[in-house]
């Protein structure tokens, strides 16, 4: 657990160190660590092997993750421009940035077609939240709702626990 985390903790440091000069994308890079974040502790204690690990449902909580990620670019796009920030919606623009947020989501939504567990209809209904947004723009906006929403969708999996 330790080596990994160390590991984890590593390649988060570099991240914060370069991020300001790397023109690369940061929403795929930050989801692609959170979501090993994630999945790291749950992966530290289980018996499965890296083979046997569920990984289209990693896979779609990876993309639900990107998904978030994304939205929140289109929503930041005219403060990251005139920052002179680099995100997704500043290289691609508003416009394409949402074909690919609906291009995620069907993604997320196909993939629960193999995988039929509740955990994966959990990440739908997370990844339903986030296309939403951009459809209730004038709401979400103020006060910056959007992110709160947003992220907090993400607690839905607490839900298992409970149930």
């Amino acid at each position: 657990v330790m080596g990994w985390g160390i590991l984890l903790s590593t390649c988060v440091c570099v991240y914060l160190m370069v991020q300001r000069f790397s023109r690369m994308l940061k929403e795929l890079r930050i989801s692609i660590r959170y979501t090993c974040g994630v999945i790291l502790p749950a992966f530290m204690v289980t018996t499965l092997s890296v083979q046997q690990l569920p990984w289209l449902l990693i896979l779609q909580f990876a993309f639900t993750a990107f998904l978030n990620l994304l939205v929140f670019s289109w929503f930041d796009a005219a403060n990251d421009t005139a920052d002179g920030a680099t995100s997704f919606a500043t290289v691609v623009g508003q416009k394409k940035t949402l074909w690919f947020v609906w291009l995620l989501f069907g993604s997320v939504c196909f993939i629960t077609l193999f995988i039929q567990q509740r955990e994966s209809i959990l990440l739908n209904i997370v990844a339903v939240i986030q296309v939403l947004l951009p459809v209730f723009r004038n709401y979400v906006e103020a006060n910056d709702r959007y992110r709160i929403i947003g992220d907090a969708a993400f607690t839905l999996p607490v839900l298992l626990f409970l149930s």
